[in-house]
């Protein structure tokens, strides 16, 4: 009968285990992290996300966790992975998360971890309301959008972006369609106000009935149809992009289904891309879609 001592390897494991049962989450980490991660298997890798947790080290914590998604299995660690999000104040991504779930107990726990930040930092409020002041004056609208994002909770999201979605000035016509797309992410299902960016002209629109730019009917039928009619892909690639950003601009005052074949058909007239008749071109509707692309060429140059 031959014996069998434990190897380095086991021991360090077992530190870490009688660590871990004690709830000396520093030791436990300290132990784990000598041994080679390839080594490490779905039980120690989760020990460390509980340790980093329980140390405060959420940072970290979400770095591990996006880096070994496979771990993301179980509504405990999915429960692990928006607290750590939360704690480094990415409230959207965690109301996001939460909802591409569809577990109502999570989002409720995203919820109130957006309730406990704001109870602890009132002064978020009045910081938000004047980002968002800024904001609406047109001020370095990349910069303050990233700035007004930054630890926004979903609550405050629903209750300040409605205020961009009217506007006088087409300075802020491009702050709408990312206010807009934002709420649709949010699952906004109220009637709100917004505005036209060619008209000025305010529409009551049902964003509960909205989706997405990216998942729209709209986007998907100008992908396939461009596929079907591309002759020369690289140029035809060009007319797509700028039919996207041009709707990206209009969103969420987005045209029929019907018209997307249309749309490509005039935007194929300046690149000379598609053998397009001239009777497809001079329609009323085809028109107006020309009208539509000048206006917002001429908006974009004034942009840049």
């Amino acid at each position: 009968m031959s014996l069998s001592f434990p190897n380095e390897h086991q021991k360090t494991l077992e530190r870490a285990k009688d660590a871990f049962t004690t709830q000396n989450y520093q030791a436990c980490l300290q132990a784990l992290y000598q041994l080679v991660p390839e080594s490490l298997g779905e039980t120690e890798q989760k020990m460390i996300v509980s340790c980093q947790l329980a140390l405060g080290e959420y940072e970290a914590a979400l770095t591990y966790m996006k880096k070994h998604p496979e771990l993301l299995t179980t509504k405990e660690m999915y429960a692990n992975y928006l607290q750590a999000l939360c704690m480094t104040y990415r409230f959207l991504d965690a109301w996001f998360v939460s909802c591409a779930l569809d577990d109502v107990s999570l989002q409720q726990k995203v919820l109130e971890m957006e309730n406990a930040y704001l109870q602890f930092h009132p002064e978020q409020k009045i910081k938000k309301e004047r980002e968002l002041l800024d904001l609406s004056q047109g001020k370095r609208q990349t910069k303050n959008w990233l700035a007004f994002l930054d630890g926004l909770t979903s609550q405050q999201a629903k209750a300040l972006l409605p205020a961009l979605l009217v506007y006088q000035t087409q300075t802020q016509a491009q702050l709408k369609s990312k206010a807009a797309e934002l709420l649709v992410k949010l699952n906004e299902t109220r009637h709100l106000d917004v505005t036209h960016p060619l008209t000025m002209k305010v529409h009551r629109v049902a964003f509960s009935e909205l989706t997405t730019l990216e998942q729209s009917e709209q986007l998907q039928a100008l992908d396939q149809t461009s596929l079907i009619l591309a002759t020369q892909p690289q140029v035809l690639a060009a007319t797509v992009t700028e039919i996207r950003a041009h709707w990206a601009y209009l969103y969420p005052f987005l045209p029929e289904v019907t018209q997307v074949k249309q749309w490509i058909d005039v935007y194929a007239l300046d690149y000379k891309i598609l053998e397009t008749h001239p009777k497809e071109t001079q329609t009323a509707s085809a028109k107006n879609i020309q009208e539509i692309k000048e206006m917002i060429r001429l908006k974009f140059s004034l942009f840049s």
